[in-house]
């Protein structure tokens, strides 16, 4: 017996931003008085986040922008901030965001991450507040998820709120992020103390940028 293709089969679901709009933020931003408590507002939202917190939504961030195609010219570790590089094994806990994103044809999202940014110890009392999931659409839209509340940000406003929140996180003097296959431990510094980018960061940045580019090569294949 011969196999017969099944012609009204339906297409994998793509999320598009349009279906989100009811969710869409005016405007984002991240504000500190001691780099040690960060208020993040997403619209007419606030969240008070720790340095730590607002470091790992950082990290998440970085990713889903990397997977806009927004072009990010440089990193926060540059100028002589770079202290080691590692690949990363796999291992994963909390206020790390995670990099699950399903690959080639017929992928939902981009880029689709997760992080729990629980800091203490047993059950979360906030529960479901310190999950966060975020995701990056096709058409380059970007949900971001905490709790049971989505929200839609642009890539534009993702790849603010990421750099205010980095800033913002400054009493954190050693950061871990992990990026794609990566494990980068940098150092907060005085911008006064910046340096030019150095040959090892610009090596890493042109690798992180192809990695993150790396799903249009899988999707076409």
């Amino acid at each position: 017996m011969n196999a017969v293709p099944i012609k009204n089969s339906r297409p994998f679901y793509e999320p598009k931003s349009v279906e989100f709009t009811h969710r869409a933020v005016s405007h984002v931003s991240a504000t500190t008085e001691d780099g040690r408590t960060v208020e993040m507002s997403l619209g007419d939202s606030r969240y008070q986040l720790s340095a730590r917190q607002a470091d790992a939504i950082a990290q998440g961030l970085l990713m889903s922008v990397m997977r806009t195609g927004l072009d990010i010219a440089s990193m926060p570790w540059e100028g002589g901030r770079l202290v080691k590089i590692s690949p990363f094994l796999g291992e994963r806990g909390a206020l790390k965001f995670s990099d699950d994103t399903i690959h080639g044809k017929g992928a939902s999202f981009r880029f689709f991450g997760v992080c729990w940014t629980y800091e203490g110890e047993g059950a979360d009392p906030d529960y479901p507040a310190n999950a966060l999931c975020i995701r990056t659409m096709h058409d380059g839209g970007i949900l971001f998820g905490k709790g049971n509340v989505d929200y839609l940000l642009t890539g534009e406003q993702a790849y603010q709120l990421f750099q205010s929140l980095t800033s913002c996180a400054y009493s954190l003097e050693n950061r871990s992020w992990r990026v794609w296959d990566k494990i980068i431990e940098w150092r907060t510094g005085s911008d006064s103390d910046l340096k030019d980018q150095t040959r090892e960061e610009n090596v890493l940045l042109k690798h992180l940028q192809s990695y993150g580019r790396s799903y249009k090569r899988e999707r076409r294949a």
